[in-house]
């Protein structure tokens, strides 16, 4: 079957996580934290970072901050913050917005990112998008990196359901009248590459959270980063699938 759309993940597979990721949700975790009466309790920051996936510098790649919405937070959240969960989902989504903001600045691309979307775009394959992360977030990134015109879809998860919910891969498929088994995705998490099952192939990268131990138990094709997607003949790593 020919490859006809490309998927990619974002966060650890277009742009390095910790460039922007750990420090905005420690940040994310006090202004939630502080508008719930805990600003000055850091043991309560310390579980809250933990309930999600967070160890001081380290991700836990099956924690939600490697794969998980911020509703996933909420739900971890507001057993230690004892709050309801959707005032909880209002504070998280404003704080990151925030961050988002004033980080872009330090939002590292995993090399020429925009070249490689280019070339992609010339090769008439159709582009998308499919993140955990929110729409309002996911915009100012994307423009960062150069390649917002380059990208036909666009999949959230305050839009669609979650990874690896395939509601976002139909909704791409027809939007760009495709088949399941004409499209690859590619990402950095387990979660990722259960959600490319639902494809003809999913492709692993080493450049965020997963390891090759993890993501090699979903697919022959992990790879140190986006940029081995398309091998020494031109070719797609995976188009002979």
């Amino acid at each position: 079957m020919t490859i006809k759309g490309i998927l990619f993940d974002k966060d650890g597979t277009l742009i390095r996580f910790e460039s922007i990721w750990i420090d905005a949700t420690y940040r994310v975790i006090e202004e939630v934290a502080r508008a719930f009466g805990q600003g000055e309790n850091q043991a309560i920051h310390t579980q809250m970072a933990e309930a999600i996936g967070l160890y001081d510098r380290e991700v836990s790649e099956r924690g939600f901050l490697a794969s998980g919405t911020s509703i996933d937070f909420a739900s971890a959240f507001a057993p230690l913050l004892q709050a309801p969960e959707d005032e909880i989902l209002l504070h998280i989504d404003k704080a990151y917005e925030k961050e988002t903001r004033q980080k872009l600045a330090n939002v590292e691309a995993i090399g020429e990112v925009s070249s490689l979307f280019k070339q992609l775009k010339q090769w008439n394959y159709h582009v998308g998008i499919i993140t955990a992360d929110t729409y309002n977030n996911t915009i100012p990134v994307l423009e960062k990196l150069g390649i917002e015109r380059y990208v036909d879809f666009i999949g959230t998860a305050d839009r669609y359901a979650k990874k690896p919910g395939v509601e976002a891969l139909d909704s791409f498929c027809d939007q760009a009248k495709l088949r399941r088994n004409e499209v690859i995705h590619i990402g950095d998490t387990e979660i990722d590459l259960q959600f490319a099952t639902h494809c003809l192939c999913g492709v692993g990268v080493l450049s965020g959270v997963g390891t090759q131990q993890t993501l090699s138990r979903y697919t022959e094709y992990v790879i140190r980063d986006i940029h081995e997607l398309v091998g020494e003949d031109q070719r797609l790593i995976c188009e002979t699938v």
